[in-house]
């Protein structure tokens, strides 16, 4: 079925070479020269755009109006002029790199180049280009970013600066955006792309502009529009190994009989295999990846003045990639009842272990420009998030210890009020921008914590006593077993539910103004002011047995019920910064910057009764210039320098011997070091070579925590961590692209991109004592696309050398574990474009 699939992929491809071959001949096209095989010396719209450099339009009548032919010295306007022999001259191809992007990184629209903040974005054209796919994809072509995935729990860093928890009433340390409405929850965030916009990832501290929990940065995701001039259809086929298999389609338009309102719907299906191997017996397989979904948009424009929009997003999503863990190394005090694996890809975890989520997400809109003196935007939104993990705890083939989270929910209405000064009212030497935002969310959490007693007993005393026959036989003969397959186990459960709720309030006002001091000059200062309760509302353990002989399982019954705790912080975090219009493709600026990480609560407890954990404050200083250089603007040069001070850092830590499944400490102070480059240059029509790097040093200041001894195996209180790297800070990431599109043979363009990303290392742990190598990621690409039908299909490989890399690395009471990045994967692709 594959080999068929990727036959028919390829009816397309023919069938657009035929059309071009077709439209060739009717231009004239009579020889074999290549001259004619590249096409005619006329251009396209298309391929006239291709000459643009990235950069802003230049404005004035100038570069607006023709030039007046009457008025034009020595030439007579009523004759006609002279026909020159002018050479043909090749058709240019069309680059979707070259697509203009508009930003709102600071709540309003601007150039990219215009905007004294560092900021990565992408045009969904460029997205498609450079193969991403999905958000966690964006870290191989942004430098400094760190976008992976645990148990469907995001865990993002963004130079340096992140969390890396991943329980349901965490909060990332990266805001996500979707359609301007704020994503309140770690998990199902890092989900398929669906009909993309664009994509912009701001960063260091966005306390601002974009509110709590944006210490690191934000990620800004935009969904297409709905188009009211004419009807488009996009679709979009994908073919690839380990039965890869991934479908959009959308659909845009005005509605019928209603010249002010428009709709669009799309939808999202993809499906492949697990990448992991199930070691014991490679016949069983894991749960495949999977996303489906879809999204619906209404907008209605009653009034010139007025335009109110309404959105429906749902994605359902599963897999088991981000789940299946293998122990890298025994901890020495299991060492006698677990077995490592060391073989990429494998793992001896059972086959039952994955997520399944489901996402939903209500957006209301108005946008009102009636006031003379500002414009208006109000963003209603209803998030809710659900998510069941089954997890084997001690990620040995051996059946110890599962701990699930069944399940993960997560509430949340908000608001928010954006209003922006209007240039026609507001005098020439001032700009702002003011708003408000109300959140209202409740998150829990359930997590059984399965044991096998009895094959823990037996594990040990095998450990102990090699010769154990006489054990097993004893407990056969009472219907019990020594079987180390969970699939065929007999025996008793002993399961601890562990569950907690935790409701949040959050109030905020904030506000940005830019005053320009002379022409070249802008001072701008800012600020936000916060008032955020949350409650604990409950936090109890549990117990139940499962698989009673004769009784089957038990109801559960509470052991201890913690007593709900309640705590409001107030905040302010402000904003300043300079800009200076050096020249006029020339931007300097310095920018200093707060947020703040909400407070919270260790919900997840065995033994010790919930503990507070304070909330992170991040500030930033950061030095910067943005460029376009060259006469025809063809290369930008961004480059910036920076420093990130984080007190009261939440980290996590595992350890089921101190007290919980999963708990968060504050670190006193880490401090940041780091710069970053960034050139992307049209060398020629078409041909695009971009680099960029970043350099981070990170340690920590001050921190006495505790973590695992990798010699004892024991988790240790009061280690002094001062002087440690800072996790998941690698001193140098970079990337390098090339991207070139070019006329083929038959009227056909083609477009060939590489690229390539290196992380230089890091530590996963604050005792530096969990490691992740060095590694490069290579990707490929090759298409062929038809002008005339609109229709592209591409060939594309990413991680062709199929270096080994972790998206997650851990110690806990187990030993060391691990999750693998994505190995090699290849394929093909089918897209079809109409209207737009």
């Amino acid at each position: 079925m594959p080999k068929l699939s990727v036959k028919l992929s390829l009816v397309p491809l023919a069938l657009g070479m035929a059309l071009g071959t077709v439209a060739h001949a009717q231009n004239g096209a009579g020889d074999d020269s290549l001259d004619e095989l590249f096409g005619s010396s006329s251009t396209s719209e298309q391929g006239e755009a291709a000459q643009a450099p990235a950069s802003e339009p230049e404005t004035g009548p100038d570069a607006a109006d023709p030039p007046d032919l009457a008025n034009t010295q020595g030439v007579d306007a009523d004759e006609p002029e002279p026909e020159a022999d002018v050479a043909p001259t090749r058709r240019r191809a069309t680059s979707r790199m070259v697509e203009e992007i508009v930003v709102t990184a600071q709540k309003r629209e601007q150039s990219l180049q215009d905007v004294p903040t560092s900021v990565t974005a992408f045009t969904g054209g460029q997205l498609d280009a450079q193969g991403v796919s999905d958000l966690k994809d964006l870290q191989l072509v942004t430098p400094g970013l760190t976008f992976d995935s645990m148990a469907s729990y995001s865990i993002i860093f963004i130079r340096g600066v992140g969390g890396d928890a991943f329980q349901a009433a965490v909060d990332s340390s990266v805001s996500t955006y979707i359609d301007g409405l704020y994503l309140p929850f770690t998990f199902s965030s890092a989900q398929a792309l669906g009909d993309v916009r664009q994509v912009e990832v701001l960063k260091g501290p966005q306390g601002t502009l974009y509110g709590r929990n944006a210490v690191a940065g934000a990620i800004l995701v935009e969904l297409k529009e709905p188009s009211f001039d004419e009807y488009q259809v996009n679709l979009f086929q994908q073919f690839g190994n380990y039965n890869d298999s991934k479908t959009k389609a959308a659909v845009s338009g005005p509605v019928p009989g209603l010249d002010n309102v428009a709709f669009s719907l799309s939808g999202l299906y993809q499906d492949h295999d697990a990448y992991s191997i199930y070691k014991p017996d490679p016949s069983q397989k894991y749960l495949p990846y999977r996303n489906k979904g879809f999204r619906a948009a209404l907008q209605w424009d009653p009034f010139e003045s007025l335009s109110l929009k309404g959105s429906y997003y749902h994605l359902e999503s599963q897999d088991s990639d981000s789940v299946v863990t293998v122990l890298l190394d025994s901890s020495p005090v299991f060492a006698a009842i677990t077995t490592p694996i060391t073989e990429p890809h494998q793992s001896g975890n059972n086959t039952n272990v994955g997520v399944r989520g489901k996402t939903r997400i209500l957006s209301l809109v108005a946008e009102s420009d009636y006031f003379d003196a500002f414009s208006s935007k109000l963003v209603y939104g209803h998030t809710n998030a659900l998510s069941n993990i089954y997890f084997d705890f001690d990620s040995a083939p051996e059946p110890i210890l599962d701990i699930s989270a069944l399940p993960n929910t997560a509430v949340a209405d908000s608001l928010e009020l954006i209003l922006n000064s209007e240039s026609d009212f507001t005098p020439d030497w001032l700009q702002w921008t003011a708003g408000a935002y109300y959140e209202d969310s409740t998150k829990t959490g359930r997590y059984p914590i399965t044991v096998d007693a009895v094959a823990v007993g037996v594990g040990v005393v095998d450990a102990l006593f090699p010769n154990s026959d006489p054990v097993c036989g004893l407990l056969m003969s009472v219907g019990l077993d020594c079987n180390d397959n969970p699939t065929q186990n007999q025996n008793p459960l002993v399961q601890i539910p562990l569950d907690s709720g935790i409701d949040t309030e959050h109030y905020s006002i904030y506000g940005q103004l830019t005053f320009s001091v002379t022409d070249r000059l802008d001072v701008v200062a800012g600020g936000r002011a916060s008032t955020e309760t949350r409650d604990l509302t409950y936090s109890r353990v549990q117990l139940k047995l499962l698989d009673v002989p004769l009784l089957g399982d038990t109801e559960a019954i509470t052991l201890v019920s913690y007593t709900p705790q309640s705590h409001t912080w107030d905040s302010f975090t402000p904003s300043a910064g300079l800009n200076f219009q050096w020249t006029d493709n020339i931007l300097a600026y310095y920018r200093y910057a707060e947020a703040f990480k909400s407070g919270n609560y260790n919900g997840l407890n065995i033994n010790n009764p919930p503990l507070r954990v304070e909330p992170e404050l991040a500030t930033s200083h950061e030095i910067g210039i943005k460029s376009t250089l060259l006469e025809d603007g063809s290369l930008t040069f961004n480059a910036a320098i920076f420093r990130n001070h984080v007190e009261n850092a939440q980290v996590q830590i595992l350890a089921l011997l101190s007290g919980g499944v999963t708990r968060l400490q504050n670190a006193a102070a880490y401090t940041i070091y780091g710069g970053e480059i960034e050139a992307n240059w049209f060398a020629l029509d078409g041909l695009l070579l971009s680099l960029s790097a970043v350099y981070l040093d990170g340690s920590y200041d001050s921190f006495i925590g505790e973590g695992f001894n990798p010699v004892t195996g024991l988790n240790i209180p009061g280690q002094d961590f001062a002087g440690n790297d800072t996790v998941r800070t690698p001193e140098v990431t970079g990337t390098a692209s090339v991207s070139y599109t070019f006329p083929f043979f038959f009227g056909l363009d083609a477009e060939f991109g590489a690229d390539a990303y290196y992380n230089d290392g890091f530590y996963y742990d604050p005792l530096n004592s969990i490691t992740q190598d060095a590694y490069t990621i290579y990707n490929a690409r090759f298409g062929l696309f038809d002008p005339e039908s609109n229709i592209r299909v591409t060939l594309y490989g990413k991680n062709l050398t199929d270096d080994v890399f972790f998206t997650q690395k851990y110690r806990f009471d187990f030993g060391e574990t691990g999750i693998y990045g994505a190995p090699r994967t290849y394929g093909v692709s089918v897209q079809w474009d109409y209207g737009g």
